[in-house]
Order: structure tokens, then sequence, then C-alpha cells
């Protein structure tokens, strides 16, 4: 008969699963609304991690039902359990990805598959019943004692350990190089969101709730607080990432307002900070970006910043966003990566609506370029 505790590990484990299925469901309804290429690789991550969350998910849940099919399965739920910290720093690299031609490294993946294939090859060398005891054993961590082979077989927590550490702290590593980077180009006008802070903290909160959870013997996994703990940070964390990819607010700094400084930026655009937003946002991929848009961004009057383009620029803001998107195409087309890829295709990567709307935008560049080597030639002969 089952008791008490056993139905309540069993409630706690569901909590993060119906999360994980829901916030999941979500973000892929949400894809196919994606504007930009960036958008796209950014939420198809967090599928895939919702995916594999929702499977090593079900794992844990039936190691309380069903200790036999988990016996059976260990494979598969151990990659599935390596391959959502994976896709967790997939999701992280695309929002702090500042180079075109930086690429996720499929290095990645391949462990996880060696494991697997690893694993089932020696779970043909190893009894059941040491499988069976092993699973539920009260030792986290396997030992050398009887045999390298079921060292191997039975270091599923080892792993499971390893992994955690290592991806929640090459995540944070890379958090914090992006910040720093930016930090050393541009003045110091920008700050972690608070969306990214409260993220980052939620994984830190896995981490260690999630290693205790780990590290303890698999007949006492119920109704600890660290189980508890560990479910909540879970199902808050699935609901944070869908919230944010569904809204399309995945901006990992804001900019910095200090007390007593409020209004330092407020009202206020130059060169610099408006190249330097597009520069890092990237906005123009968005086809349907307009002005209101960049005065929400930047926090100014449409008044104001159509002047200041005019002025700065001698352009209006259509032609602006145009001359960004033919940077984009252009750097598209020096990259090997798009080598095959026709015209068409990044031309909208680049954010133009269609071909149409690029020739246009090619012929007002050709036609500025030559009033602008007329008014030289112009100004060398006074």
């Amino acid at each position: 008969m089952v008791d008490l505790e056993t139905y309540l590990t069993q409630a706690f484990i569901l909590v993060p699963l119906v999360s994980a299925l829901l916030c999941g469901t979500g973000v892929w309804m949400s894809l196919r609304d994606s504007v930009t290429r960036y958008e796209w690789h950014l939420k198809g991550a967090a599928v895939r991690y919702f995916g594999w969350n929702l499977l090593s998910g079900i794992g844990f849940f039936l190691l309380t039902v069903y200790p036999n099919v988990v016996l059976r399965l260990n494979p598969l739920f151990l990659v599935a359990f390596m391959l959502y910290n994976v896709e967790y720093y997939r999701v992280v690299f695309w929002m702090t990805r500042t180079d075109a031609d930086e690429r996720f490294g499929r290095i990645h993946y391949l462990l996880p598959l060696l494991v697997a294939v690893l694993v089932m090859l020696l779970k043909l060398t190893v009894p059941l019943n040491d499988h069976f005891r092993h699973l539920l054993e009260s030792n986290p961590l396997p030992t050398v004692d009887e045999g390298f082979t079921t060292f191997l077989i039975t270091s599923r927590r080892a792993i499971e350990m390893l992994y955690v550490c290592y991806y929640t702290l090459v995540t944070m590593r890379r958090i914090y190089a992006y910040f720093k980077k930016l930090y050393n180009e541009e003045e110091p006008l920008y700050s972690p969101a608070r969306w990214m802070v409260v993220m980052v903290l939620l994984s830190l909160a896995l981490m260690v709730s999630s290693l205790i959870c780990i590290a303890i013997p698999r007949s006492s996994f119920g109704v600890s607080g660290w189980t508890l703990f560990f479910t909540l940070s879970l199902m808050l964390f699935h609901i944070h990432l869908s919230y944010r990819m569904v809204i399309r607010r995945f901006e990992v700094y804001a900019l910095s307002q200090p007390e007593g400084a409020r209004h330092q930026y407020r009202g206020k655009i130059t060169i610099r900070r408006l190249d330097r937003y597009f520069r890092h946002q990237k906005p123009y991929l968005n086809r349907n970006y307009r002005m209101t848009d960049l005065v929400t961004a930047l926090d100014v009057s449409r008044t104001r910043l159509s002047q200041f383009i005019n002025q700065a620029y001698g352009i209006n803001f259509s032609t602006y966003l145009n001359r960004w998107r033919l940077r984009e195409l252009e750097q598209l087309q020096q990259s090997s990566r798009y080598a095959d890829k026709p015209l068409e295709g990044l031309v909208q990567q680049a954010g133009f609506t269609d071909m149409k709307h690029y020739r246009r935008a090619v012929l007002q560049s050709a036609e500025e370029a030559i009033v602008g080597a007329t008014r030289k030639g112009e100004d060398a002969d006074e």
C-alpha cells in the first residue's frame, strides 16, 4: 500500500512536469509568430529545453511508481537530463550572441549521445538485480569495489551532478562575460534586466537544490524541504522563461537609471546612443519595426527622435533603418554559412519585407552616394 510520503513525493514531482508541458506548449505555439531568425532560434531552443525537461521529469516520476520501467529506460532518461541542461545553455547563448558568425557548438550534444550508447552497451553486462539495487541505494555515488563495469553503469547520479554544476557555471560565466564586454566597449548606461537577474538567481537555486536532491538516497527522496524547494523553483523558472519568450521581451539588459539620475537620459539622444542600440539590439531585423517602437525603447519623444535623425544623418527614420539592414545583408553574404542561400532568403533575414523593399533601399543608397560624391566635388572646386 502506498503511504502518504509517496503520494506527496509524486505530487511534488508532478508540479514541474505540468509547468514544463504547459510552458513548452505556449512557447511552441508562439514559435510560428517569430519575426526574426534570431527569435526563431531562441524560441526553438526554449521549446527543446522544456521538452527534455519534461522527459527527464517523467523519469523521476516513474521512479516512484514503476522503478522497473526506469530501469529499462535508464539511458533515455539520463540523456534527457543531460540535454535539458545543454538546451538551457543554448537559450542563454542566443540571448547573449553578439557575432552573427558565432555558432553553438555541436560538441555539446556529442557527449550525451556517447554516454547513452555506453550505458546501453554496459547494461548488457550487469545483472538487472544490480541495476535495481543501485537505482535505489543509499549511497549516491558509485564505488569501484564491485568492478569497473558496475561502477560505470551505476554512475548516473554522479553524471547528473557534474552536468548540473558544469552547465550552470558555464551559463553564468557567459552572462558575466557578455556584460563585461558591454561595459568595456560602451559607457555603463546599461545594466542587467531585472528578469535576467531573477533567472540567474533561480538557476543558482536550482543548482543547489538539485545537487542535494541528487545526492540524497533515492529511498528518502520524498517530502524533504529541498525536494519541495527544487520543484517550486523549477516551476517558477519555467513560468518566468516562457513568459519572456511569448511576449518577446528577452533583452538581457536595460537602460540604467541610478537613484537621483532618473532623467539623465530621458528625452536625450546622441549618435553614439542610437547606433549602440541598433548595433546590440538589432531591432531592424523586425520587418514590422516602427518609429514608435524606437521611441518606447529609448524613452524619447517621436518629434525629437525624427528631428535628430534628420539633422544628424540627413535622412529619415525609414532610410536609417534600411541602412542597418543593408549592412546586415552584407555580413550575411560574406559569411560562409549562408553561401548557398538564395538572395531573397537573405534579404528577408536581414529585415526587409520583400525584394521590392530591398531594391528600393539599394536604389536610395546609390542615389545618396551619388549626391554625396557630387557635394564633395563641389566643395573641392570651391
